[in-house]
């Protein structure tokens, strides 16, 4: 509505006085009654909840606002750039100048008071439409000190004035509305995690007790009501799957209650480190030693697939042990290693002597023959 007014005593004030630079601002003025429709609209579909067709909300529907705004913006100022080259090549004088400018001087503060209520609501909002309809307003702020200039010169008989401060309006226009299609394209396309938002969700899911380390932090924007966000949180070894779970839902019931989103949470296990791979292998030595029946072992691995740790090994045993006394052997050697390895799966590969190795010949003389 102020737009509108601003609008028609622009327009009655140049058409009265012959200004172009006047009548480019009026236009402006005219283009930021356009676009607070726009707005309005944007940020009305953008408020509709989620359905089977936009699972994530109407959030984006306010970058297209935005988009379609500073597409206005860039065609006001083009057409603004165009009248001032004609009117500099065929310079008018400007009249009743006076009058003029207390109507331009009143639509300064005018514009400048909804410049601050604009970006206050994109502050407390986070909405790019309205920081594109700040921007706005604060070109028409400039436009109109600009045009200011051009009337206050042409009254002192430097007609050109006119046509060059029109000039310039229009390239900051242009610049401005350029500034802000980029902004609005790259956030439909998807940028990046801002780092604030990155550390604000990594120290929230750090904040939940089992949550050794955080990663692979990404975030889509769905507009300022909603966003799409997933993590990596890291949990210590050994961790049931259960507890594992309740891990998982605590940091995304955190991250949505603090952050509009939907969050999911991967769950990864620690892995070992090679300091404790290297009392594993100890611990291996120990449980062998306890079954004499057993000559030896060899091929132990430590693997870590599927989110779950295993070790295999293969325990060397007498060629001649009966199947059964090998199996008994086997279920026994199993039931130490995971009493000793909780969180380990175990897999115990019995191999029989191939009666060429120093350790058959020591501890199996009767099968060597």
């Amino acid at each position: 509505f102020l737009n509108l007014l601003l609008f028609l005593a622009k327009l009655i004030s140049g058409l009265l006085s012959a200004s172009i630079s006047v009548i480019a601002d009026a236009v402006h003025s005219a283009s930021d009654m356009v676009s607070s429709g726009v707005i309005i609209w944007g940020l009305a579909v953008s408020r509709r909840p989620a359905d089977k067709e936009h699972p994530f909300g109407h959030g984006r529907m306010e970058d297209i606002a935005a988009l379609i705004v500073s597409v206005l913006i860039s065609v006001a100022g083009l057409e603004i750039l165009l009248a001032a080259g004609r009117r500099f090549f065929s310079p008018a004088p400007i009249r009743e100048a006076w009058p003029v400018l207390l109507v331009l001087v009143l639509s300064l503060f005018l514009k400048e008071f909804v410049t601050r209520f604009s970006l206050y609501l994109f502050k407390i909002s986070g909405s790019l439409v309205l920081k594109a309809d700040a921007w706005h307003h604060r070109s028409d702020v400039v436009s109109t000190v600009v045009v200011i200039a051009a009337v206050t010169g042409s009254a002192r008989g430097i007609y050109r004035f006119d046509s060059l401060f029109g000039g310039l309006v229009a390239l900051f226009i242009i610049i401005t509305s350029i500034k802000l299609i980029r902004e609005s394209i790259t956030h439909l396309l998807g940028e990046g995690i801002d780092s604030e938002l990155k550390k604000k969700i990594e120290t929230l899911a750090l904040s939940v007790p089992g949550v050794e380390d955080v990663y692979d932090v990404t975030a889509h924007d769905y507009g300022a009501a909603h966003k799409a966000i997933s993590l990596r949180a890291r949990v210590s070894f050994g961790l049931d799957p259960v507890r594992a779970h309740e891990i998982a839902t605590r940091v995304e019931t955190l991250i949505a209650r603090e952050i509009p989103s939907s969050p999911i949470v991967h769950i990864d296990i620690k892995r070992r480190t090679r300091k404790e791979k290297k009392h594993i292998d100890r611990e291996l030595d120990y449980v062998f030693s306890l079954y004499p029946e057993v000559l030896g072992f060899h091929a132990g691995r430590i693997e870590t697939a599927g989110g779950s740790d295993r070790f295999s090994v293969h325990a060397v045993i007498p060629a001649k042990m009966p199947i059964q006394q090998a199996h008994e052997l086997e279920h026994r050697l199993n039931n130490a290693l995971a009493e000793r390895f909780p969180g380990y799966r175990v897999d115990i590969h019995m191999e029989p002597c191939s009666q060429r190795c120093e350790q058959c010949l020591r501890k199996c003389p009767e099968a060597v023959r």
